[in-house]
């Protein structure tokens, strides 16, 4: 383990490095590990097991398999989207479990628009489009379960460069928020309210999600753009509830079009 990428109320993200032989040169390969690892518990003497009290049981074990079944979903996706991060293996360890990711070297899009000015809006589509395109293939429902990612925003959109083909791309990470759903619609996911972020969360999204409802991924989208084209956070959806021109007030302050 290299270090802690980022700590949240399900998991903490580790970057990671394995070191290998190709014949006679050793290689350095890095990774993004996700352990499973819910507010209330802690670690054992060794600092490695994961415990939890006996009252917290049942709350432990139904995250663990809703992380499981996060795992699995994003395993499957694998190849079918460059714009959704790869997961390549899933373990249990130390009284938890963890899925491994490709560690992604760029910087997300909440540090890539400057300050006060916002991104060119051909290049902001350019960026946002092929997220579009991979959260659709989350909400799909032709090949089992659908996914809403829940927290869709500039900080988990990352412009990874390729090692290879050195192309930068926009990725979606964080799978933390999300839920599952069958066929039907019907949440498949244990979770309580999953309130998502101030300015990218629509109203609905701060009741209990009872019904798989792709407008809540799109109204972030929306707000993902936004802030893209204006460098200013939405406000929040109650706000613009009450004021309906605050939007196109803000976007003509910075020269958005109409489109």
């Amino acid at each position: 383990i290299d270090k802690v990428l980022g700590v949240g109320g399900f998991g903490i993200t580790y970057k990671a490095y394995c070191v290998e032989l190709d014949k006679n040169i050793k290689r350095k390969y890095y990774y993004a590990i996700k352990e499973y690892f819910q507010k209330g518990c802690w670690r054992d003497k060794d600092n490695m097991k994961v415990c939890y009290a006996d009252t917290f049981k049942a709350d432990f074990e139904e995250g663990f398999e809703d992380f499981k079944s996060e795992a699995s979903k994003l395993l499957s996706m694998a190849g079918r989207s460059r714009n959704i991060v790869p997961v390549n293996e899933c373990f249990q360890m130390n009284n938890t479990i963890y899925y491994v990711m490709e560690y992604l070297n760029g910087e997300d899009l909440e540090k890539a628009v400057p300050k006060g000015e916002g991104i060119p809006e051909a290049k902001a589509l350019s960026l946002l489009v092929p997220v579009v395109k991979a959260v659709k293939l989350l909400h799909d429902n032709k090949n089992g379960d659908r996914i809403m990612h829940l927290d869709i925003k500039p900080d988990n959109i990352v412009l990874h460069q390729d090692s290879i083909s050195e192309e930068t791309y926009p990725v979606l990470i964080d799978f933390g928020a999300a839920m599952r759903f069958d066929k039907e619609g019907k949440p498949k996911t244990r979770k309580a309210n999953i309130q998502g972020t101030t300015g990218f969360a629509p109203p609905e999204q701060f009741q209990p999600i009872e019904q798989f409802d792709a407008r809540i991924d799109v109204y972030a989208l929306g707000g993902t753009l936004f802030k893209m084209l204006t460098s200013e956070t939405p406000p929040p959806a109650s706000d613009i509830l009450e004021d309906e021109e605050m939007l196109e007030d803000i976007m003509g302050k910075h020269n958005v079009s109409k489109q």
